[in-house]
């Protein structure tokens, strides 16, 4: 509609500056691009820098790196909560026999403070990764394959979102921060992966890559 917007961004994680508002003037039958530039202060991730696998978290430009989790298991895959005030990770026992270790979730502050464990040390969970709406979907073996399951931030209500109809296997979550569907991605030994988006249709597309689990709206 023509006219004259101010235009906000909201939404965005807790350790990212908020975007300034911008205002744009709308001519009839015009489209506009307003572009946002958003600064997100810190970067979380995996280092064996002192003899075990651990988390660290860093500023933008590498200064500021300070160690968040301790211990003789090797922590890894460090997500970042919807609301920058936690990261989940995964925990490997690494004295577990492979080829399907244990795998543990775990949830830290952001300063790494108060560690608190989602998953029972029973079964190989991984690839932990935040939703939208502040739920954690991740891989497990706990059924005797990969599956894709979410549950709440503490742990509770495991949910199984994927039935694996044979030997495919599931691969890590990378999603698109505040877009509202899941949509599974199976790796097949032909590198064909189906896309399963909710409340659409399935659909085959041919992958070189592995395949993995996306939060989108869109899948194009």
């Amino acid at each position: 509609m023509p006219g004259s917007y101010t235009l906000s961004l909201s939404g965005l994680p807790g350790y990212c500056e908020p975007a300034a508002t911008q205002s744009v003037t709308v001519a009839s039958g015009a489209n506009v691009t307003v572009n946002f530039d958003i600064a997100c202060s810190y970067i979380a991730f995996s280092s064996d820098r002192g003899g075990t696998r651990q988390i660290y978290r860093m500023n933008l430009d590498g200064t500021g790196q300070a160690q968040l989790t301790t211990g003789a298991c090797i922590a890894d895959n460090p997500s970042w909560s919807p609301d920058g005030t936690r990261i989940a990770y995964s925990c490997t026992d690494g004295s577990s026999p492979p080829p399907i270790p244990i795998v543990d979730l775990y949830v830290i502050n952001a300063d790494g403070s108060n560690p608190v464990r989602l998953t029972d040390g029973t079964s190989r969970n991984i690839q932990p990764d935040w939703g939208p709406d502040g739920r954690i979907v991740f891989s497990t073996w706990r059924d005797g394959n990969d599956e894709l399951y979410v549950m709440n931030a503490d742990g509770t209500d495991p949910v199984r979102l994927t039935q694996t109809p044979d030997s495919g296997e599931f691969y890590p979550p990378a999603r698109q921060r505040r877009l509202p569907r899941l949509a599974a991605v199976i790796r097949r030994a032909t590198h064909q992966c189906r896309i399963a988006p909710r409340q659409t249709s399935a659909r085959s597309v041919v992958m070189k890559r592995p395949c993995a689990v996306v939060w989108a709206e869109h899948l194009g």
